[in-house]
Parts: structure tokens; sequence; C-alpha cells
């Protein structure tokens, strides 16, 4: 019996990634994400991003690029990997990037109680006033419920998706979901080279819920988007009356407005949204 082969380390990952970006520059090729997954599995069949820590493959990838072993690009919104201009002599310590809400959370100079979700796998910030009373009970008109997109309404998103494909991708898509939790979804999307569409599909949907929760509760559009790369600014005082209620005319011409907003956003932007609902961006 043929001893297994053994486990990769983190720089053998690279190392194959490395190589492999080499090989498909030198066919005139540039080796994208599916491929670069592809080609890990190919040499380590058991290999998974998450044995290193890492929740998603790009977060991997970005890991070897920040390394120095190959450069990570974006392509039509797509990451892609190409051979480094230069390979340092000495690499790098290498290491992954700190989750993004983890290092708001350990660099803010905000005053606040910081913790992290053993559970979640997330840091949390709770901003407090001197005293140390979290603001919401302190100044609790200065927050707004946010009303998430329940599992319940993603999945009728997911079967409505579904039900838009072929016959034969329709069959494997509702077979996925028949265990929502177990990502069977998610993996059928990606045999099907159907991920980008059901992307574009769910972050219309979710920037429409994000859209009409602002209208109902007087939030300008502008203050749920970013504008190149920045937060936009939350206004500086409220009215000292409240605006009309929106009729219906009034909320199609924001969704009409948020559309075109949107459609102007690159792959970074989109997934950058400063909304809670971008967590569930990735059923």
């Amino acid at each position: 019996m043929s001893e297994p082969a053994p486990s990769p380390s983190l720089s053998d990952v690279f190392d194959a990634l490395q190589e492999a970006s080499r090989a498909a520059a030198a066919a005139g090729r540039v080796l994208h994400g599916p491929q670069a997954k592809k080609t890990l599995t190919t040499l380590y069949p058991d290999f998974s991003e998450r044995a290193f820590g890492y929740k998603k493959f790009v977060e991997l990838l970005r890991a070897g690029h920040d390394a120095g072993r190959f450069q990570l690009v974006t392509i039509d919104g797509h990451p892609h990997i190409v051979p480094a201009a230069a390979v340092p002599a000495k690499r790098p310590r290498e290491q992954g990037r700190l989750k993004a809400d983890l290092w708001t959370t350990v660099v803010s100079w905000d005053t606040g109680l910081r913790y992290w979700d053993r559970k979640r796998r997330r840091a949390i910030f709770v901003p407090t006033d001197e005293a140390g009373i979290p603001l919401w009970e302190s100044a609790p008109s200065d927050f707004v419920p946010v009303d998430p997109v329940l599992m319940q309404q993603q999945l009728e998103w997911m079967v409505d998706f579904a039900s838009g494909q072929t016959d034969a991708e329709q069959a494997v898509l509702l077979e996925s979901l028949k265990d929502p939790a177990s990502g069977a979804f998610k993996r059928a999307l990606g045999e099907l080279n159907l991920a980008g569409a059901w992307r574009t599909r769910l972050r219309q949907r979710v920037t429409e819920h994000a859209a009409d929760w602002a209208a109902r509760h007087d939030l300008a559009p502008t203050s749920i988007l970013e504008s190149d790369g920045r937060v936009a600014p939350r206004p500086a005082s409220r009215p000292s009356s409240p605006p009309p209620q929106a009729d219906s005319s009034d909320l199609e011409r924001l969704r009409t407005r948020m559309h075109r907003v949107i459609n102007q956003m690159n792959y970074n932007e989109l997934s950058a949204l400063q909304i809670p609902a971008s967590y569930l961006l990735e059923p």
C-alpha cells in the first residue's frame, strides 16, 4: 500500500501556484482562480485553504501576493495570477492579512469595547461613551436598526434564479438546495459556471433591499454606498423636520438611481458595500 501524500506547507502551496503561473505565462495565458484551485487539488487531493486559516481561496491568493510569490490581479472582476515581476532573494515572512473587521477593531481610536466572537470567528466593536455605556443606550437616536435578508428570503431568491436556467441546470441547482447549509448550492454554481451570474443577481437583490430599508428610515442612498473607495460620510445633522413620506413613484425613482450607481461600480466597489447584508454575498 502506497504511503499517503504528505500535507503541503503554505510554502509548498505558494511554490505550486508560482510555477503554475509561470507555465501559463510561457503559454501566453493567465492563470485564473478556478484553474489555480484545480492545480492544487490535483497535486494535493486533500487541499483546503481552511487548513491554513483562510475562509476563502482568494484570501490565500492575497497572502501569496503579499509574500511576493506571484501577483494577484483582477480582470473583469475575477482574480487571476501572474508571475511576480521579480522574486525577492529572501522571501518575506509568510502570513495572511488580518480580517477586515479584526483590523478595524484593533486599530480604531474610538472609545469602545472590543471582542472576538469565537463561534463566528469575527471581531466585534461596541462603541461606548466616556462612561463606558454602549452608545445605542446613551444615544439611541444615532442608530437605525438594520433589516437583514433572512435565510428563507435568500432561499426564495435561489429558487427563482434556478428557475431561469436550463432544465438540466435547474435540476442540479434545486437538488443542491435540499440541504442549504451544506454549501452544495455554491459548489453547483461553480460547476455550472453560473457563479458570476448568481453574484450579480444577489448583489442586485441585496442592494434593492438596502435601498428600501434606507428609504424607510430617511437615509440618503449615498450614505450606504462607497465612492472612490471611501465610505460616504454620514450627514452632519438631522433635518429639523421629517421629510414627507415617500410614495411609490418616489421609491421607484430611488430604485432607478440606485441601479444607475451600481452599474457604474467595479467589482471591488460592489464587494465593499458597507451594509451588514454584505456578509450574505457568498451564501
